[in-house]
């Protein structure tokens, strides 16, 4: 297993497996982990600290991996999941459809509502 400083973690079908699992209990916070879809005879598998904070417009919050900020969650009138080939992303907004973006309704987003990237798939560890 490898952990960085970064939030992450992360196993691969290279080399031994591990005793503790890579999970985001590990990492310290709220987190998803995905994996390639044949994980584990094959590929790897990431898990990430996901955060939330305030968009640029007044009343939309973001929870992503990329994200900086220190909110615990995110709510509002419309809020969605989308992902694509770089991650996945739970946004909340004052106003909106999520089908204008492609993305799926929620009733709110906590880190753990946040998608895997397109192609991945969720599980609760890596290993």
């Amino acid at each position: 297993m490898y952990v960085s400083v970064d939030g992450t973690c992360s196993c691969d079908t290279v080399g031994p497996s591990n005793t503790v699992p890579c999970n985001p209990a590990v990492l310290g916070a709220p987190g998803i982990c995905c994996a390639d879809p044949g994980w584990p005879s094959s590929g790897s598998c990431q898990c990430n600290v996901i955060k939330c904070e305030t968009g640029a417009n007044a009343g939309d919050c973001d929870c992503t991996m990329y994200a900086s900020g220190n909110l615990s969650t995110c709510s509002g009138t419309v809020c969605c999941t989308t992902a694509n080939a770089n991650g996945g992303s739970c946004l909340c907004a004052n106003s909106g459809q999520c089908s204008a973006i492609g993305a799926t309704t929620v009733g709110s987003c906590p880190p753990t509502a946040t998608p895997c990237a397109q192609g991945q798939i969720s599980v609760a560890a890596c290993q």
